[in-house]
Protein backbone atom coordinates (compact mmCIF):
# COMPACT_ATOMS: atom_id res chain seq x y z
CA UNK A 1 0.00 0.00 0.00
CA UNK A 2 2.91 2.39 0.91
CA UNK A 3 4.37 1.87 -2.27
CA UNK A 4 1.65 2.17 -4.36
CA UNK A 5 1.01 5.80 -2.16
CA UNK A 6 4.32 6.56 -3.30
CA UNK A 7 3.66 5.67 -6.69
CA UNK A 8 0.51 8.06 -6.72
CA UNK A 9 1.93 10.82 -4.90
CA UNK A 10 5.29 10.82 -7.42
CA UNK A 11 2.98 10.88 -10.41
CA UNK A 12 0.70 13.39 -9.24
CA UNK A 13 4.15 15.75 -8.91
CA UNK A 14 5.51 14.86 -12.09
CA UNK A 15 2.03 15.64 -13.32
CA UNK A 16 2.11 19.03 -11.59
CA UNK A 17 5.73 19.91 -12.76
CA UNK A 18 4.99 19.69 -16.09
CA UNK A 19 1.77 21.83 -15.68
CA UNK A 20 4.08 24.69 -14.46
CA UNK A 21 6.80 24.20 -17.17
CA UNK A 22 3.90 24.50 -19.62
CA UNK A 23 2.47 27.70 -17.93
CA UNK A 24 6.07 29.09 -17.66
CA UNK A 25 7.09 27.76 -21.48
CA UNK A 26 3.42 29.72 -22.81
CA UNK A 27 3.21 32.67 -20.98
CA UNK A 28 5.39 35.04 -22.50
CA UNK A 29 3.41 35.12 -25.62
CA UNK A 30 0.26 36.17 -25.99
CA UNK A 31 -2.08 36.94 -29.18
CA UNK A 32 -4.99 36.46 -30.95
CA UNK A 33 -5.93 33.83 -33.74
CA UNK A 34 -9.13 35.64 -35.09
CA UNK A 35 -9.88 39.02 -35.87
CA UNK A 36 -11.21 40.91 -32.88
CA UNK A 37 -12.52 44.01 -32.16
CA UNK A 38 -10.75 46.18 -29.73
CA UNK A 39 -11.07 49.96 -31.01
CA UNK A 40 -8.80 53.38 -30.29
CA UNK A 41 -11.04 56.39 -29.10
CA UNK A 42 -9.87 60.07 -29.76
CA UNK A 43 -7.27 60.63 -27.92
CA UNK A 44 -6.88 64.37 -26.53
CA UNK A 45 -4.26 66.93 -25.06
CA UNK A 46 -4.59 70.02 -23.31
CA UNK A 47 -2.37 72.77 -21.04
CA UNK A 48 -3.00 73.64 -17.48
CA UNK A 49 -3.18 75.87 -15.43
CA UNK A 50 -3.06 79.21 -17.73
CA UNK A 51 0.46 77.64 -19.02
CA UNK A 52 2.18 79.43 -22.15
CA UNK A 53 2.53 76.04 -23.61
CA UNK A 54 1.41 74.92 -27.07
CA UNK A 55 0.92 71.70 -28.53
CA UNK A 56 1.26 70.15 -31.69
CA UNK A 57 1.44 66.45 -33.53
CA UNK A 58 3.88 65.56 -35.83
CA UNK A 59 3.03 68.41 -38.47
CA UNK A 60 4.98 70.45 -36.02
CA UNK A 61 2.50 72.96 -37.09
CA UNK A 62 -1.08 74.74 -35.64
CA UNK A 63 0.37 75.17 -32.34
CA UNK A 64 -2.54 75.03 -30.12
CA UNK A 65 -3.70 74.45 -26.46
CA UNK A 66 -5.87 71.28 -27.07
CA UNK A 67 -4.80 68.75 -28.94
CA UNK A 68 -7.22 66.48 -31.00
CA UNK A 69 -5.65 63.74 -32.69
CA UNK A 70 -8.54 62.89 -34.17
CA UNK A 71 -8.89 59.03 -33.54
CA UNK A 72 -12.15 57.27 -33.22
CA UNK A 73 -13.54 53.80 -33.45
CA UNK A 74 -10.39 52.56 -35.32
CA UNK A 75 -9.71 48.35 -34.76
CA UNK A 76 -6.61 47.96 -33.69
CA UNK A 77 -5.34 44.58 -32.87
CA UNK A 78 -1.92 43.23 -31.14
CA UNK A 79 1.47 44.14 -31.47
CA UNK A 80 4.82 44.37 -30.07
CA UNK A 81 8.12 45.88 -31.14
CA UNK A 82 10.74 48.89 -29.43
CA UNK A 83 10.32 51.43 -31.52
CA UNK A 84 12.46 51.13 -34.02
CA UNK A 85 11.47 47.78 -35.53
CA UNK A 86 7.84 46.06 -34.90
CA UNK A 87 5.85 42.76 -35.69
CA UNK A 88 2.43 41.38 -35.81
CA UNK A 89 1.33 37.79 -35.75
CA UNK A 90 -1.70 35.56 -34.52
CA UNK A 91 -1.53 32.93 -31.84
CA UNK A 92 -1.40 29.30 -32.72
CA UNK A 93 -3.66 28.86 -29.45
CA UNK A 94 -6.83 30.72 -28.33
CA UNK A 95 -6.01 30.07 -25.13
CA UNK A 96 -2.39 30.57 -24.22
CA UNK A 97 -1.78 32.60 -27.00
CA UNK A 98 0.97 30.92 -28.20
CA UNK A 99 2.78 32.48 -30.99
CA UNK A 100 2.83 30.61 -34.57
CA UNK A 101 6.24 31.85 -35.74
CA UNK A 102 5.09 31.55 -39.26
CA UNK A 103 2.61 34.64 -39.36
CA UNK A 104 5.23 37.31 -38.19
CA UNK A 105 5.39 40.01 -39.94
CA UNK A 106 6.54 43.69 -39.51
CA UNK A 107 4.29 46.35 -39.56
CA UNK A 108 6.48 49.70 -40.33
CA UNK A 109 4.61 53.06 -38.68
CA UNK A 110 4.34 55.66 -40.98
CA UNK A 111 5.35 59.49 -40.45
CA UNK A 112 2.23 60.38 -42.07
CA UNK A 113 -0.17 62.84 -39.30
CA UNK A 114 -2.52 60.41 -37.79
CA UNK A 115 -2.01 57.36 -39.24
CA UNK A 116 -2.39 54.06 -37.61
CA UNK A 117 -0.52 51.71 -39.58
CA UNK A 118 -2.00 48.23 -40.53
CA UNK A 119 -4.07 48.89 -37.83
CA UNK A 120 -1.55 47.59 -35.40
CA UNK A 121 0.19 51.02 -34.16
CA UNK A 122 -0.70 54.49 -33.10
CA UNK A 123 2.54 56.24 -33.84
CA UNK A 124 2.50 60.06 -33.78
CA UNK A 125 4.24 63.10 -31.52
CA UNK A 126 3.24 65.52 -28.41
CA UNK A 127 5.55 68.10 -28.50
CA UNK A 128 5.52 71.57 -26.36
CA UNK A 129 6.32 74.89 -27.10
CA UNK A 130 6.87 77.71 -24.49
CA UNK A 131 4.84 80.64 -26.64
CA UNK A 132 5.55 83.11 -23.58
CA UNK A 133 7.50 85.67 -23.15
CA UNK A 134 9.18 84.48 -19.91
CA UNK A 135 10.97 81.13 -18.91
CA UNK A 136 8.82 78.50 -17.43
CA UNK A 137 9.75 75.32 -14.67
CA UNK A 138 8.46 72.38 -13.72
CA UNK A 139 6.58 71.55 -16.96
CA UNK A 140 4.92 68.19 -16.92
CA UNK A 141 3.00 65.86 -18.68
CA UNK A 142 0.36 63.74 -16.81
CA UNK A 143 -1.96 61.42 -18.67
CA UNK A 144 -4.83 58.88 -17.76
CA UNK A 145 -5.80 55.87 -18.99
CA UNK A 146 -9.78 55.33 -18.39
CA UNK A 147 -10.26 51.57 -17.40
CA UNK A 148 -13.28 51.98 -15.97
CA UNK A 149 -15.33 50.09 -18.60
CA UNK A 150 -12.45 48.94 -20.11
CA UNK A 151 -10.46 46.46 -17.53
CA UNK A 152 -9.68 43.52 -20.18
CA UNK A 153 -8.20 45.91 -22.88
CA UNK A 154 -6.68 47.80 -19.83
CA UNK A 155 -4.63 44.59 -19.07
CA UNK A 156 -2.75 44.84 -22.34
CA UNK A 157 -3.13 47.88 -23.68
CA UNK A 158 0.64 49.96 -23.58
CA UNK A 159 1.68 53.53 -23.93
CA UNK A 160 4.94 55.14 -24.42
CA UNK A 161 5.83 58.45 -24.51
CA UNK A 162 9.51 58.88 -25.87
CA UNK A 163 11.39 62.11 -25.64
CA UNK A 164 13.20 62.64 -28.62
CA UNK A 165 15.78 65.40 -29.95
CA UNK A 166 13.45 66.88 -32.93
CA UNK A 167 15.88 67.76 -35.39
CA UNK A 168 13.87 66.68 -38.51
CA UNK A 169 11.03 64.82 -39.39
CA UNK A 170 11.66 61.87 -41.34
CA UNK A 171 10.44 57.92 -41.56
CA UNK A 172 13.58 57.36 -39.53
CA UNK A 173 12.41 60.17 -36.70
CA UNK A 174 11.69 56.86 -34.29
CA UNK A 175 13.43 56.09 -31.34
CA UNK A 176 13.77 52.70 -28.64
CA UNK A 177 10.99 52.85 -26.14
CA UNK A 178 13.92 52.14 -23.21
CA UNK A 179 12.44 53.15 -20.47
CA UNK A 180 9.29 55.25 -21.20
CA UNK A 181 6.57 51.98 -21.24
CA UNK A 182 3.21 52.66 -19.49
CA UNK A 183 0.58 50.22 -18.25
CA UNK A 184 -1.78 50.12 -15.03
CA UNK A 185 -0.21 46.89 -13.92
CA UNK A 186 3.37 46.25 -13.64
CA UNK A 187 4.46 43.89 -16.20
CA UNK A 188 7.69 42.93 -17.39
CA UNK A 189 8.24 41.33 -21.28
CA UNK A 190 10.51 40.94 -23.96
CA UNK A 191 9.22 42.53 -26.95
CA UNK A 192 9.47 40.88 -30.46
CA UNK A 193 11.40 43.04 -32.93
CA UNK A 194 12.01 40.11 -35.70
CA UNK A 195 9.93 38.03 -38.28
CA UNK A 196 12.13 35.45 -36.90
CA UNK A 197 10.92 35.87 -33.60
CA UNK A 198 14.10 37.28 -32.09
CA UNK A 199 13.06 39.73 -29.06
CA UNK A 200 14.43 42.74 -28.13
CA UNK A 201 16.12 44.24 -24.63
CA UNK A 202 13.37 43.54 -21.77
CA UNK A 203 10.80 46.34 -21.00
CA UNK A 204 9.32 46.96 -17.32
CA UNK A 205 6.43 49.34 -18.11
CA UNK A 206 5.74 52.24 -15.61
CA UNK A 207 2.74 52.01 -13.90
CA UNK A 208 2.22 56.32 -12.87
CA UNK A 209 1.44 58.06 -15.92
CA UNK A 210 3.76 61.20 -15.35
CA UNK A 211 6.14 62.54 -17.48
CA UNK A 212 8.41 65.43 -15.81
CA UNK A 213 9.76 67.39 -19.06
CA UNK A 214 12.10 69.80 -17.17
CA UNK A 215 13.64 68.81 -13.37
CA UNK A 216 14.72 70.80 -10.56
CA UNK A 217 15.58 74.20 -11.93
CA UNK A 218 15.82 73.61 -15.58
CA UNK A 219 13.57 75.75 -17.15
CA UNK A 220 12.38 75.95 -21.55
CA UNK A 221 12.87 79.06 -22.66
CA UNK A 222 10.69 81.44 -24.65
CA UNK A 223 10.03 79.81 -28.35
CA UNK A 224 12.13 76.52 -26.66
CA UNK A 225 10.42 72.83 -27.94
CA UNK A 226 10.22 69.93 -26.84
CA UNK A 227 9.70 66.77 -29.04
CA UNK A 228 7.86 63.35 -28.08
CA UNK A 229 6.71 60.64 -29.73
CA UNK A 230 3.96 59.14 -29.10
CA UNK A 231 2.75 55.13 -29.26
CA UNK A 232 -0.20 53.44 -28.47
CA UNK A 233 -0.83 49.52 -28.93
CA UNK A 234 -2.22 46.48 -27.75
CA UNK A 235 1.21 44.05 -26.55
CA UNK A 236 1.04 41.22 -27.78
CA UNK A 237 4.06 39.73 -25.46
CA UNK A 238 1.67 40.46 -22.79
CA UNK A 239 0.08 37.07 -21.21
CA UNK A 240 -3.44 38.68 -20.91
CA UNK A 241 -3.72 39.42 -24.81
CA UNK A 242 -5.65 35.89 -25.44
CA UNK A 243 -9.11 35.59 -26.82
CA UNK A 244 -10.93 35.72 -24.10
CA UNK A 245 -10.33 38.88 -23.58
CA UNK A 246 -10.57 40.67 -26.88
CA UNK A 247 -13.21 42.31 -28.20
CA UNK A 248 -12.23 45.45 -26.07
CA UNK A 249 -11.33 48.45 -27.25
CA UNK A 250 -8.40 51.07 -25.70
CA UNK A 251 -9.12 52.81 -22.75
CA UNK A 252 -9.84 56.69 -23.62
CA UNK A 253 -6.28 58.43 -23.51
CA UNK A 254 -6.02 62.27 -22.33
CA UNK A 255 -3.10 64.09 -21.18
CA UNK A 256 -2.71 66.94 -19.41
CA UNK A 257 0.61 69.73 -19.56
CA UNK A 258 1.31 71.98 -17.03
CA UNK A 259 4.12 74.68 -15.86
CA UNK A 260 4.98 77.16 -13.72
CA UNK A 261 6.55 80.87 -14.51
CA UNK A 262 9.71 81.99 -13.64
CA UNK A 263 9.30 85.24 -11.25
CA UNK A 264 11.92 87.56 -12.54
Amino acid sequence: MKTTSRKRLLISSVAMLLVAMLALGTATFAWFTTSTNPYADNFSAKTTKQSTLLLSDSSRTGWTSHLDYNVGNKTMYPASGNGTSWVKGTASNSLTGVIDQNTLQAVAPSPAQGVIPSDYLFAQELNLKNNGTADIKDVSIDFYLNTSDNKDAAEYARVALVPIDGTKVTADDYVALGNNVYSTTTKTYNPIIKTDGTEGTQISTKTTFHVDVTTGDEVMKPDEVRYYKLYVWFEGQDENCVDALSGQKIPGLKFDVSSTMVEE
